[in-house]
């Protein structure tokens, strides 16, 4: 994960997986997952809010192929957004 805002995340979190506190134009280490789609749930906390976004659904969705991927997380005007990249 790569915290793309001007934000500290405090607590950061993806599919049950921790990833801590992540500061502004930090990168975590990499992290396995047996199966992962494009999105899944976060959890983040910044400046006492907590965000949580948890999918719908998979329908239509293909699963990662291997590889490393690393998702820039933003927070900017109260909005968190997500883009995945395959590095």
């Amino acid at each position: 994960m790569k915290n793309v805002s001007e934000y500290r995340f405090d607590s950061t979190s993806y599919n049950g997986v921790e990833f801590g506190t992540i500061n502004p134009d930090e990168v975590t280490a990499y992290q396995s997952f047996e199966s992962s789609y494009p999105y899944g749930t976060f959890c983040l906390i910044i400046d006492g809010q907590i965000i949580k976004r948890m999918p719908i659904d998979f329908v239509g969705e293909q699963l990662l192929e291997c590889g490393d991927y690393t998702f820039r997380l933003n927070y900017e005007q109260n909005e968190f957004t997500h883009r995945l990249v395959k590095e």
